[in-house]
């Protein structure tokens, strides 16, 4: 199965992804573009494999190749995308009073991150990373049907799309 999404932001930054994700929910490659109001855009190809990371990134002067090993499963990480979000709840599932780490691919930041999931209840999951923790409403299945970044003062909630005739 794949996830993919679009991020159009007001400061005019354009990300697309599309992400192969494995049966347990984790990402095991990625492909995404980042196009900002000048230049070209952004291309990067990841693999996310074990505790290590493969990515190309091209776009600048020069295409650059990076090989990232990690103390723990490594995922990617985008704030903006509360669909990424979901997938890394349904790829912890933590029960009741449970916190699963995993290292955070930050792709806007372009960098790593410790981030941590906790079940706060049992409608309730809190991905904490260092920007801030972003609290999600989800349903059993990991759903995420709301959530807050008080950072940002961001909120959002899930709504049913109507059926195309």
């Amino acid at each position: 199965p794949t996830l993919s999404g679009t991020i159009t932001q007001s400061n005019g930054l354009r990300s697309e992804y599309v992400a192969n994700l494995r049966a347990d929910n984790t990402v095991e490659h990625m492909e995404m573009s980042r196009q900002g109001t000048q230049g070209p855009a952004a291309l990067m190809s990841i693999d996310f494999v074990d505790t290590l990371v493969k990515a190309s990134v091209t776009g600048g002067p020069q295409p650059v190749n990076l090989t990232l090993r990690t103390s723990m499963k490594p995922l990617p990480f985008l704030i903006q995308s509360f669909a990424l979000a979901e997938q890394i709840v349904k790829a912890s599932h933590p029960t009741a009073g449970q916190t699963v780490r995993w290292t955070a691919i930050r792709l806007g930041a372009g960098d790593t991150a410790s981030l941590s999931v906790a079940r706060v209840h049992a409608d309730s999951v809190v991905i904490s990373v260092p920007q801030g923790d972003l609290r999600m409403a989800v349903n059993q299945a990991g759903e995420v049907l709301g959530a807050a970044f008080a950072p940002q003062q961001w909120v959002i909630e899930r709504s049913k799309v109507a059926a195309q005739p």
